[in-house]
């Protein structure tokens, strides 16, 4: 997982170098395998303008682009891409520069013509892991034609740590778990966001219904509703960080949900609401054999039988539909094309859910289909910070999407089998013979309150009620290690 450093002081008043900060991180188990300086090697890329793109005679994967770079000059460029129209602003690496990848850019001719810079992918860039295409900056937009990129995109330096973080640490798997635990480290404070939402107009219920048909599958599912949307680009300061966490800027609205993901752990889901058949969603177990064409473009048939589950039984795949009962996603997996955020968009509405992680393991797993999302559910979403990432998301969109947009007050809260809250007696003496320490009750109770953990002693013994967002601790030895 990227984490970026910037990021996480958003959490904590972090101070220390970068190398220390890496050292702690590992010591505690998210361990860093890369530290990786961004911001660096750009100083010659500039924002360029599409003005035209050129098939060349006899190429099939490459054409020819006139990219305007300022005060009138126009530069020949050969691109690969296949994201690039007209109008469209994108960074330029001119002859003479050097990317951050040690690429040095020079004049090429291919298929007789003569290429005069490189248009560039935010891989290239040093911006994130993406190399499937240029990064485009926006048809139109406040940035000028032959700016600095450093500049327009006000990117300063940041550094970001690649972290390897185990299964058996769901809490870990986002920017604020991180934070949460070096913060309890370095003994410094630690808080999360409090997002502020304009709430306004019809209450939730009175603009979108919901039934959950399985339970076992789905112990919360939630909606809230967005009005008056004007779905663009999203501003650079969170399509930056996108970036740089691995991911491509879409819009948006499909943005808010992929940054509250990585910030909170907790995967959401915008659907087109004027696309929901009956304006509303079922949750429900996959009907044998019944299909849907993910947001892929692949189509995944659902519900059938997984000798891995049990021998001649079907699979049992949770589906979200539409209020008449066609699938319009796969639970915690991956959504449809059917209701997926377009320029169109004007109505949203937020599903923010906690799953059975196991179903999504199989389902996952079965289908050969793992994603970011399916990552954290299978591994334990924290169900009780559901309304925070539903705030979060909400404040993101009322930022980026429009005055316009209107937050419908209230949330449909529906609620199934979920992990049951539970509290470990932890006997002291038992804990400093397993670490060979000799910790008095009140210094364990000091490691303990920072990350999450109600602590009471009683009789001797310390009683550790269990965050909801650690699914990973449930036993003595646990709260010990």
């Amino acid at each position: 997982m990227r984490v970026l450093y910037s990021w996480l002081k958003e959490f904590a008043p972090f101070s220390l170098a970068p190398d220390a900060l890496a050292e702690v991180a590992t010591d505690l188990g998210m361990v860093v395998e890369e530290i990786e300086a961004t911001g660096q090697g750009l100083e010659d890329v500039v924002v360029g303008r599409v003005l035209s793109v050129q098939a060349i005679p006899g190429a099939d994967r490459i054409r020819e682009l006139a990219v305007e770079v300022g005060e009138g000059k126009v530069l020949s460029v050969v691109c690969g891409a296949s994201n690039v129209g007209v109008g469209d602003l994108v960074p330029l690496a001119p002859v003479g520069a050097s990317l951050p990848n040690g690429m040095a850019i020079g004049r090429r001719k291919m298929k007789g013509v003569l290429s005069e810079g490189m248009c560039c992918s935010p891989s290239e860039l040093g911006l994130g892991t993406d190399g499937r295409g240029l990064l485009i900056l926006g048809p139109s937009s406040d940035l000028a034609i032959g700016q600095p990129l450093l500049e327009a995109l006000h990117i300063a330096g940041d550094v970001v740590f690649d972290m390897a973080i185990e299964g058996n640490r769901p809490d870990a798997l986002s920017i604020a778990g991180v934070a949460r635990d070096i913060a309890a480290r370095l003994r410094i404070p630690f808080a999360l966001p409090e997002p502020v939402v304009d709430e306004s107009g019809p209450r939730v219920e009175e603009l979108v219904t919901l039934a959950v048909e399985a339970p076992d599958l789905s112990g919360r599912f939630t909606l809230r509703v967005l009005t008056g949307l004007e779905v663009q680009p999203s501003p650079w300061w969170m399509a930056r960080r996108l970036l740089l966490s691995g991911m491509r800027p879409v819009n948006s609205i499909v943005d808010a949900s992929n940054y509250v993901m990585l910030e909170l752990g907790q995967p959401t889901h915008p659907y087109d609401l004027d696309c929901l058949a009956g304006g509303g969603l079922i949750v429900r177990a996959a009907d044998r054999g019944e299909s849907l064409v993910t947001l892929d473009g692949v189509e995944r048939t659902l519900g059938l039988p997984d000798p891995r589950v049990a021998r001649g039984l079907p699979a049992k795949d949770c589906v979200i539909c539409d209020a008449t009962g066609r699938p319009e996603g796969i639970a915690g997996i991956m959504g449809g094309a059917g209701s997926q955020i377009t320029e169109a968009t004007q109505r949203v509405v937020l599903e923010t859910a906690y799953f059975d992680p196991m179903a999504i393991a199989r389902t996952a797993k079965r289908l050969g289909l793992r994603t970011e999302a399916s990552v954290r559910f299978e591994r334990g979403c924290d169900w009780a910070g559901i309304d925070l990432a539903a705030s979060r998301f909400c404040e993101l969109v009322q930022e980026s999407s429009g005055p316009s947009v209107v937050v419908a007050p209230g949330m449909l809260d529906k609620r199934g089998q979920l992990p049951d809250a539970h509290t470990v007696r932890v006997r002291p003496p038992r804990v400093n013979v397993v670490l060979g320490a000799q910790l008095p009750e009140e210094e364990m109770r000091r490691y303990l309150e920072p990350i999450g953990f109600q602590v009471e002693i009683s009789g001797g013994d310390i009683l550790a009620r269990v965050p909801s967002f650690r699914p990973d601790v449930s036993r003595e030895i646990d709260v010990i290690e």
